[in-house]
């Protein structure tokens, strides 16, 4: 699925004023910024534009300057029903097993991951792999479910 075919949207009032209020995320957008943060903006606001009644959760619209943003990201994804892991050809950071920003187990988009296929959150983890990517190779054990067909 090519980026300009995928879309996401905000709802009309911050998720982060309602994380922990009476709305709280139904799908969490997860993605690299350096890399696909307009793909993310722009997928963000079409669910929230096409779909008001979804809730989404996207960190730049929804954290607040001074939040445990760990803890907010982890209470979100909880809430979550989805996971879009928005992956492009960089998602892994890097080319070397061993030196890949996904390598490391405080890499906030493997946190992500993790969280999204841990079974006690029971979030669908949906992997969309943008301009012609294709699944990183050897992604560490924890998150390596991701990329595997259902």
């Amino acid at each position: 699925m090519g980026a300009d075919t995928v879309t996401t949207a905000s709802n009309s009032t911050s998720p982060a004023s309602t994380v922990g209020a009476d709305r709280v995320p139904s799908v969490f957008i997860s993605y690299r910024r350096d890399e696909s943060l307009p793909t993310a903006s722009a997928m963000a606001r079409h669910l929230r534009e096409d779909l008001s009644s979804v809730c989404v959760f996207r960190d730049e619209d929804d954290l607040i300057g001074g939040q445990d943003w760990r803890r907010a990201l982890e209470t979100a994804m909880a809430s979550a029903a989805a996971a879009i892991v928005l992956a492009g050809s960089d998602w892994a950071g890097g080319a070397r097993p061993g030196e890949r920003r996904i390598d490391d187990v405080e890499d906030p988009v493997r946190e992500e991951v993790r969280q999204a296929l841990s079974p006690s959150t029971r979030v669908r983890a949906i992997p969309v792999l943008l301009d012609g990517a294709s699944p990183a190779p050897n992604v560490p054990d924890d998150i390596a479910e991701l990329f595997d067909a259902p």
